[in-house]
């Protein structure tokens, strides 16, 4: 029986097929039909599937789905690619490339080929491996993710003035290429009541045929999802005043990601009339845990609206949150992270009352319509999450700098514990003082190289020695560091000779020990990432090139990291010593 243990067979197949139906699709000046776009449509079918109860043999087979979906537009009959996707995972099953059995790859065949066409069945269900499989809903789900993959990472252009080529030799497709780039993303906001999608536009004309070819599949499929649009307004009047003041708490994981989604969030509530209090440092919301523990000393009966962002909740939070959800009614209570994506809570959070925003980190903010300014904080916030490459599209130095000089700032809370410089930050996103962040960008990678960093090489793999002085989400950036330090390989494209790390944190005053795992690329579009190679505990947290892992003993880490090691170096077919301590 398939299950997600198995995924680095059907992730190394896409990517095969992948990058070549890429390369066609470039040639033919066609938006992004590669691994990247396959592996978002992976990511959106993980958070719509979280709304609908399905079984993990279900998760498992419309995951695997989505990462094969499109493999047939590495055929010549790219209008048939949808059978032709059906074809190869079917023959590529039987020589044992696919970790299907026959009934399985006939099933995920079948979604594959439903994808596209009217031909599919939407309340089909089939027994296979002796589970019952709501084939009809999952590829309903299949179907409504691909088409939601329609913002601007969809396509390789910055703007329209760089397809000056595009349009003198394909002008067809310059209407595609425009119609993404109108579009900043899209979420699923649910609550007890109903579920809708949002779509974030920069440009309502611009977007027009991308919204009408999303209308068209969602009248397609039997799933009650109306679209709500949230425009970019160039003129605003002002907010709405009330006799009694309106107020709203927002608190977010103290991250680059977390203020820069909170002060959005702050800024749209203002226009609506309502006084938003930010908790946002590394006392209070640093760690989740810690934060939810607390949870039921916060005044919540004194605001309409309170919004948890970034905020990871394992199953020891939850009682604790419906608890607060069930006895402050009056107060609207709004929930959304990157782990919340694929998060087993999802239906508890809605059904206690919560409104939960689903969706890539990049839009997760709260707003009912964005202001002129925040298409570029929207680019931001998505550029702040290095552990999600499907979210990034770095292609413009603004963005980049403006965030590495947040990460520089948050640094200095962390490391001077100065409270003063988190209202700084907040102050001058409001303001939009990009220069700001921008004139300080410089001084984050000189704090980060300056941090020592120990470490030994196993194959492709970097085993990094605990830092104590180290503290919060800079982490991952001082990680990141050191597989940059080892160059590349030319014969590899220029790939990171270790794209691979391995970092043990050790355990104190009896806490379990975590293990951070996380790769990180140059061609981040044709490797597998770090997901791929290692085990999904119960306690895992994180999704694709970052994962946590937390073990009981010392023995039981070093056991999981020899294995991970063992794995990444079979796929380059290298052999490596075993780690002996950590």
């Amino acid at each position: 029986m398939y299950t997600q243990a198995n995924e680095r067979k059907v992730f190394k197949e896409s990517l095969r097929y992948m990058i070549k139906a890429s390369e066609y699709a470039h040639a033919l000046h066609m938006t992004d039909h590669g691994p990247l776009h396959a592996q978002r449509v992976y990511a959106i079918c993980r958070w719509l599937g979280t709304l609908f109860s399905l079984t993990d043999y279900e998760s498992a087979i419309l995951q695997a789905a989505a990462l094969l979906h499109d493999i047939g537009m590495a055929s010549t009959d790219r209008a048939n690619h949808n059978i032709e996707s059906e074809k190869l995972i079917i023959s590529n099953a039987e020589t044992g490339s696919l970790p299907f059995s026959k009934d399985e790859a006939l099933l995920i065949g079948k979604l594959c080929r439903w994808h596209r066409g009217d031909d599919y069945k939407r309340d089909c269900i089939e027994f296979c491996e002796g589970s019952e499989v709501r084939v009809g809903l999952l590829a309903s789900i299949l179907r409504l993710s691909d088409e939601l993959d329609l913002d601007y990472r969809r396509t390789y252009f910055n703007s329209s003035e760089d397809m000056e080529i595009t349009k003198k030799y394909k002008t067809d497709q310059i209407q595609y290429h425009e119609s993404v780039l109108s579009i900043l993303g899209v979420r699923v906001r649910a609550d007890k009541l109903s579920k809708c999608f949002e779509l974030l536009i920069d440009n309502i004309a611009g977007a027009k045929l991308q919204i009408e070819r999303l209308i068209k599949e969602i009248l397609g499929t039997p799933l009650p999802f109306p679209i709500k649009i949230l425009p970019t307004k160039k003129e605003l009047v002002d907010p709405p005043s009330f006799g009694t003041p309106r107020k709203a708490l927002i608190c977010a994981y103290c991250n680059p990601h977390g203020i820069v989604t909170a002060v959005l969030s702050r800024i749209s509530l203002k226009l609506a009339g309502i006084e938003a209090e930010i908790v946002c440092n590394k006392d209070k919301t640093a760690s989740a845990g810690a934060f939810w523990n607390e949870i039921k000393s916060l005044p919540l009966a004194n605001y309409e609206l309170a919004y948890f962002i970034d905020l990871h909740i394992e199953s020891r939070n939850i009682e604790p949150i419906k608890e607060i959800l069930s006895i402050n009614h009056n107060c609207k209570v709004f929930i959304s992270g990157a782990t919340l994506t694929s998060s087993p809570y999802v239906k508890e959070l809605i059904e206690y009352g919560a409104t939960v925003l689903l969706g890539d980190e990049h839009v997760l903010f709260y707003a009912d319509f964005l202001t002129q300014n925040m298409p570029f904080w929207i680019r931001v916030a998505g550029t702040c999450n290095v552990d999600n490459h499907v979210v990034q599209k770095i292609g413009n130095k603004d963005v980049y700098h403006t965030t590495t000089g947040i990460k520089y700032l948050l640094f200095k809370h962390f490391k001077d514990n100065d409270d003063t410089i988190i209202n700084t930050i907040i102050e001058n996103i409001e303001n939009n003082n990009i220069q700001y962040f921008m004139d300080t960008s410089h001084k984050f990678d000189e704090e980060i190289s300056s941090l020592p960093i120990y470490f030994e090489k196993f194959g492709r793999v970097l085993l990094i020695k605990y830092n104590k002085d180290l503290k919060g989400r800079f982490i991952y950036e001082w990680v990141i560091d050191a597989i940059m330090l080892n160059k590349c390989l030319p014969y590899e494209e220029f790939e990171f000779t270790t794209p691979y790390a391995i970092y043990p944190i050790h355990s104190l005053d009896g806490k379990p020990l975590r293990v951070l795992y996380l790769s990180y690329f140059k061609n981040s579009n044709k490797t597998l990432p770090i997901k791929c190679f290692c085990n999904k505990l119960l306690t895992s947290v994180g999704n694709d090139n970052t994962i946590w892992n937390t073990y009981t003993s010392k023995e039981e880490a070093l056991s999981d990291i020899n294995e991970v090691i063992k794995r990444i170096n079979m796929e380059y077919g290298i052999e490596t010593p075993e780690v002996v301590n950590i």
